[in-house]
């Protein structure tokens, strides 16, 4: 085989084409040196501008965003103007205090944007909110002035009223501006990858010829290349997936912000790191105040240590715990949240901090209360109803043998025992009375009464039932009116509220010595206290106050001397009805009662009822019984009534035909309707009640007046359907039988007595 030609070996590039090949290996080398270092210079720049923006986009737009969302969090409908708008309407302090910390923060928030150096249409945006806040915060003074005086809604609010379009306007212009810088920094941002790309690809297609000449160089390159793309792709997602995660949470912040509910998070020691807006609204409490404090800020002493200690064990334990607590506000009043406490956990299920979300469940424990307390009156109207027929029908008995007794014992030795037994009976009555007016069952005659007469008469059976060691005085107002002051209301009630406001008085003193004062003024119109309405009729307002110097009632029990059954009497010393009847009685009148007192200074209890003026148009019935010849049939289904009733009508002369059974009754009337000039009868019983008793009897005689005794009436409307008739309420006094039975024979009006 033949060797190599040697030649072939040592072989070398002609000179001449060294040079152009070095040369050519230069420019290459040069080209690569100056194409590395534009792509090195460009990309950096590219970087550069890249960190610039995302600076840009990071801090000036969020902090100018921040300075937005919170502008209008405290300005808008859920901040300063619907606290402004609550503070018009209902003029509580709570809300003036609210409007006031919102005032300071939108001064905040405005100046630190101010101090950002802003554009000059951001500034006179600024400027316009401004404007408006310090419109509304003019207006307080008036608002102040107007809860002094009492102002109607509508007069307050068209005397603050204020145009906040103009701030409103500014407001949207903000957050136009800020979009709009952050739209421009988001296309510049994207502008510079794009050109970083734009690069990066003529570059790799400069590199592609110069890789057929020196592949080294063209895989060096290749990796720069590829590792830039590489880096901005990433930068590009890192910034995308940035930006959602901000929205987010922004949407998660708004979220827990405008919750209408509270909610407060605290680190393992119970020491407060978050609130929101709820949190503070309801309490009254700023952030400032809660945040660094713990939640016990808010306890109100219903809550007891021991019930706190097995919440703690619950929680650290890692279970959640719900219930309902009544926290106290800063302002000092309470209110009731149903709360649930969660621990947090971390990935590692260990307990971070503990969550705290209440609801604000005052309203519904208020509703629940008025159900409860609605319930109790229908089961105090049910009881009453139930026991006013047969339990004073009894007294008809008892109290009509005692006067019969009375009238035949002249002065005999058993007279004051007699009359021992009447004044019990007269307890017992006033007891039912009391019931049923409470419960609304007892049917009311109201007349119009001269007020001195009545206040006078009552301060008369005061001084003969009250203990020596209580001074009485009477202050009528003479000289102010009073004389010719008249109310319209049933003498009855009446007569059954001053007497139980006194008795109170007198049983708050006790036996040690003390004084109640009973006075009487005349008020103008203008003077109104707070009537629930003012009748066409009035021409004034009557006052009454009954004062004593007793030891006065609890500061903490004067919001429930007024409600059903609470008394603080012991036991078997009083029922809990008395002032629940009065405040009830007053109402049903158009009046007012209110209740003032101090500890060992006594109280007053005032009561203000629209007057007319006049003396009372009530006659005045004989208290001596007036008998007649007159044939009266009697109709009860008690046996002993009829018997009283017989004996009592025939000692006033009458002649008396008397049936237990309103069907035999009804046969013998029938039988010779003529004979008869009255019928005096019940109105519950049985086979045929008192109703169509009347009826069937008045077809017969049209003209035949009628006396309905009964012991209850259910419903009024049972007595629309009768005409000439009068309803005598048992038990019933020999008097007001004797006078009524004369009044029916001589056909006077209708009415109960």
């Amino acid at each position: 085989m033949r060797p190599l030609n040697s030649k072939l070996w040592n072989w070398t590039p002609d000179r001449a084409l060294t040079i152009p090949i070095g040369i050519l290996a230069g420019i290459l080398l040069s080209g690569i040196i100056v194409t590395t270092a534009f792509l090195s210079v460009g990309t950096v720049t590219r970087f550069d501008q890249i960190k610039t923006g995302w600076l840009s986009f990071s801090k000036e737009a969020d902090e100018k965003g921040i300075w937005i969302s919170e502008i209008r969090g405290d300005f808008g409908y859920g901040g300063m103007i619907h606290n402004f708008k609550n503070l018009v309407l209902r003029k509580e302090t709570v809300y003036l205090e609210n409007v006031r910390s919102e005032f300071a923060r939108l001064y905040r928030s405005i100046d630190a944007y101010i101090d950002s150096n802003p554009s000059q249409k951001e500034q006179a945006a600024l400027a316009q909110i401004r404007n408006t806040v310090r419109l509304y915060e003019q207006k307080l003074p008036i608002i102040e002035q107007a809860m002094a005086e009492n102002w109607s809604p509508k007069q307050l609010d068209d005397a603050v009223k204020v145009n906040d379009t103009a701030a409103l306007d500014g407001l949207n212009q903000l957050e136009q501006i800020w979009r709009q810088d952050r739209r421009d920094q988001i296309a510049s941002l994207l502008e510079a990858f794009s050109r970083g790309e734009q690069l990066a690809r003529w570059a790799f297609i400069g590199m592609v010829v110069m890789i057929a000449l020196a592949s080294i160089l063209f895989l060096l390159m290749h990796f720069l290349i590829n590792r830039s793309l590489a880096n901005a792709e990433q930068l590009k997602q890192e910034l995308v997936a940035r930006k959602k995660a901000q929205e987010a949470e922004k949407k998660l912040s708004r979220a827990v912000e405008q919750s209408p509910t509270t909610i407060a998070i605290t680190d393992m020691d119970g020491t407060i790191e978050y609130v929101n807006e709820k949190f503070c609204d309801l309490t009254g409490y700023t952030k400032e105040e809660l945040i660094g404090g713990t939640p016990a800020i808010l306890k109100s002493g219903y809550t007891s240590d021991e019930a706190y200690s097995l919440i703690w064990k619950s929680l650290i334990s890692g279970q959640e715990w719900r219930g309902i607590f009544r926290n106290r506000k800063k302002d000092g009043s309470h209110y009731w949240a149903s709360t649930a406490i969660l621990p947090l956990k971390d990935e590692k299920g260990q307990i971070t901090n503990y969550i705290g979300i209440g609801e604000d469940i005052t309203e519904k424990k208020q509703a629940r209360l008025q159900v409860i307390k609605a319930q109790k009156l229908e089961a105090v109207g049910l009881l009453a109803g139930g026991i006013a027929h047969d339990f004073n029908n009894i007294l008809m008995v008892i109290l009509g043998n005692v006067q019969l007794a009375l009238l035949e014992a002249g002065e005999a030795e058993n007279e004051e025992e007699l009359k021992h037994i009447e004044i019990a009976a007269r307890r017992a009555q006033s007891l039912v009375k009391q019931l049923l007016t409470f419960a609304r069952r007892q049917p009311t005659s109201p007349r119009k009464l001269n007020l001195v007469e009545q206040v006078s008469e009552v301060f008369a059976l005061l001084k003969a039932s009250t203990v020596p060691t209580i001074d009485l005085t009477l202050e009528t107002g003479a000289g102010n009116g009073t004389e010719e002051c008249a109310v319209l209301a049933d003498p009855t009630q009446l007569h059954q509220i001053l007497m139980n406001l006194s008795r109170n008085a007198a049983e708050a003193i006790g036996s040690a010595p003390g004084a109640i004062s009973i006075r009487l003024s005349n008020l103008a119109l203008e003077d109104d206290p707070g009537l629930p309405t003012i009748p066409d009729y009035a021409l004034s307002i009557a006052r009454i106050d009954v004062v004593d110097n007793g030891p006065g009632v609890p500061t903490h029990l004067i919001d429930k001397v007024f409600d059903p059954f609470f008394s603080t009497k012991p036991i078997g010393k009083g029922t809990g009805l008395g002032l629940s009847v009065v405040r009830s009685l007053v109402e049903d009148m158009g009046g007012l009662i209110t209740l003032k007192s101090k500890r060992s200074e006594g109280t007053t209890v005032s009561l203000f009822l629209p007057s007319i003026q006049g003396a009372s148009d009530m006659k005045a019935e004989s208290s001596v019984p007036v008998g007649g010849r007159e044939q009266i049939l009697v109709v009860d289904d008690e046996e002993e009534i009829v018997l009283l009733l017989r004996r009592l009508l025939t000692r006033l002369g009458y002649r008396v035909v008397a049936y237990s059974s309103s069907q035999n009754a009804f046969d013998e009337f029938a039988s010779n309707p003529e004979i008869y000039d009255l019928l005096l009868t019940d109105l519950v019983m049985p086979q045929m009640d008192g109703q169509k008793l009347i009826e069937n009897v008045r077809a017969i005689r049209p003209d035949l007046p009628v006396i309905l005794a009964t012991a209850y009436v259910e419903n009024d409307k049972v007595l629309d359907s009768i005409s000439n008739f009068s309803v005598l309420q048992k038990p019933v006094e020999l008097s007001a039988l004797a006078n009524t039975l004369r009044a029916r024979l001589d056909h006077e009006e209708n009415g109960y007595i």
